[in-house]
């Protein structure tokens, strides 16, 4: 049997994501280390909803005002896109930071169309 690299295994256990609506702890582990990757986050909880396909990230910033850049509405497009990519095609991704909400694909992606 040929040995799979992480990103053909995140692939294969999407297709058993979409079939048992169920969440592998490797999708789990890349879901919890996404909002990382947003910038001037310091800290964030990883909440998952699977009935919805809805992904929660509850973030701290590094200071009281987080303000939503360029640079900051890139990284979390880049991020919803991996998340559709290891999860549902359908996937919403909300994002909180100190207690307020600064992106939601129900909303952002209205707006676009």
């Amino acid at each position: 049997m040929k040995k799979m690299d992480v990103k053909a295994q995140l692939y294969h256990l999407k297709g058993i994501t979409e079939r048992l609506n169920t969440i592998h702890e490797a999708q789990a582990l890349q879901l919890r280390n996404y909002p990382r990757l947003i910038p001037n986050i310091k800290s964030a909880e990883t909440k998952i909803d699977i009935d919805k396909h809805l992904i929660i990230f509850e973030c701290e910033s590094e200071s009281k005002m987080f303000r939503k850049t360029k640079k900051t509405k890139i990284a979390i497009d880049n991020i919803v896109t991996w998340i559709r990519s290891i999860v549902w095609d359908d996937s919403i991704l909300e994002v909180i930071v100190n207690g307020k909400s600064v992106y939601d694909t129900r909303i952002d992606e209205r707006e676009q169309a």
